[in-house]
Order: C-alpha cells, then structure tokens, then sequence
C-alpha cells in the first residue's frame, strides 16, 4: 500500500499539547525489630511528607508540498519530580540502661535515641525529537524516521543524623504489646539526679531537639543518556509481495 494518501494539496499541520499534573500526600509508618524470643528490640517510627509532579509538552508539524511528500518533526519533553521530606526517629530497646523487656509488654528506662531528617528530591526526564518524511516516487514508495533521545536522572538526598549523647535527654518508656497490629508506646523522661536513672514524667511527645550529635550525610547523583537512530522503509511496487520491502537501522 502507499505511505501517502492520493491526491491532497499543500498543507501544514502542527500540533501543540501539554499536561500537568502534582499530587500531596503524608504517610506514617511504623516499624519495628525483634530478637528470637519475639521481644521488640528498636521501634522506628516515621514520617513522610510528599509533593509528586508530572509535566509533558509535546509538539508536532507537518508539512506537505504536494501530494507525494509529506515531512514530519515531533518533540516530546516528560519530567518526573518527587520531593519528599522524611522525618525518621528510633529507639534502641535493646539498648536501655534498665527495665524489663518482654513480646507482650515492657518498661524501660534511658534508652538510646537517633532521628534521621531527610529533605530529598528526585528528578527524572526524557527528551526526545524525531525527524522524518514519506515520499511516492515512480517506482518506490519511501519512508525514512530520525531520533534523538535524551535522559536525565538526578538524586539530591541531604540527610541530617542526629545521636543523641546526653544520658539525662535519653526518653524512658512503657509499650503495650496486647494488640501486636497497633502497639502503644508511652514516653517519659529519665531523672538521672539519683545514683541510678529511673523514670520520670510523662512526655506529650518525643524530643527533637538538644541532640548531642548532629551529622549532614550529603547524598547525590546525576546520570545523562543520549540516543541516535535512523530508520527507513522502502516498498517497490513492482516486486513480489514477499519481497517488497527493506529495512536499514542505524544507531
């Protein structure tokens, strides 16, 4: 069959589109360690805060001078970005000054806390642009197609570790294990003024602050690709069917 429909005068089309699209969402999760005798030896609790975004333009002109030419460039740009901000805490059970620490319940005193803030971004895109005509010649009917693609992928992962070093800044705790699904944890302070830490008073939250340590871990990566290829077609429409056509591949 013919690549271009009979007899159309000249013509230019072009073609413009874009799309865009952002998400927000936050997720806590909750995980946790245990030692063979099913005790919990670190709780990590997390939390995530993400802004998704997808953009894509795209373009295409065509044009033909007359009926047997027509030629073709299309452009199409995709990015991915992902921005998300991580708020991470653990505590070592299995490291706690004292207490008792069973897989049903348990009551811990000064135990050992680290946070790991992360405030990341992830990019992602491809550009990608193809050239190419069909053409009716007087025996020969030929399309040919070129492309160039490119990728570009990069990762920024600032991470900021936190350690806590002060023993009188270390929570104590209680954690209730009746409900294996939906653990409760309950905090405290530790009173180290005595000769032994001991539990102090309730805490309406966990500390994020007056950590004795604080470390920047600096996280990136970039990575570039680039693509070249050529196609063409060609179909004599003098030759048998099961030998009519040729391909050649270039890259």
């Amino acid at each position: 069959p013919a690549l271009i429909a009979p007899a159309q005068a000249r013509r230019v089309l072009f073609l413009v589109a874009g799309s865009h699209f952002m998400m927000e969402q936050q997720t806590d999760n909750n995980e946790f360690d245990y030692d063979e005798a099913g005790a919990p030896i670190l709780f990590d609790f997390r939390k995530y805060q993400l802004e998704r975004e997808t953009n894509s333009f795209s373009g295409k002109l065509e044009f033909a001078p007359d009926a047997d030419h027509r030629f073709v460039l299309s452009s199409l740009y995709t990015e991915f970005l992902d921005h998300e901000l991580r708020n991470m805490y653990q505590l070592d059970l299995d490291g706690a000054q004292s207490g008792t620490r069973t897989a049903a319940e348990g009551d811990l005193v000064q135990v050992p806390m680290s946070g790991y803030l992360q405030d990341g971004n992830y990019e992602n895109s491809t550009f990608t642009n193809t050239l190419g005509g069909d053409h009716r010649l007087s025996d020969w009917d030929l399309g040919w197609r070129l492309n160039y693609t490119e990728t570009e992928q990069v990762t920024d992962l600032p991470l900021v570790i936190q350690i806590q070093t002060d023993p009188s800044q270390m929570p104590s705790l209680h954690y209730d294990r009746s409900d294996p699904k939906f653990p409760r944890v309950s905090l405290y302070t530790t009173d180290t003024s005595g000769e032994a830490p001991v539990r102090g008073t309730p805490l309406a939250f966990l500390p994020q602050t007056s950590f004795g340590l604080n470390l920047l871990n600096k996280y990136g990566t970039t990575s570039e690709s680039e693509a070249y290829m050529g196609f063409s077609r060609d179909t004599c429409k003098n030759a048998p069917q099961n030998s009519n056509n040729s391909f050649r591949l270039m890259s």
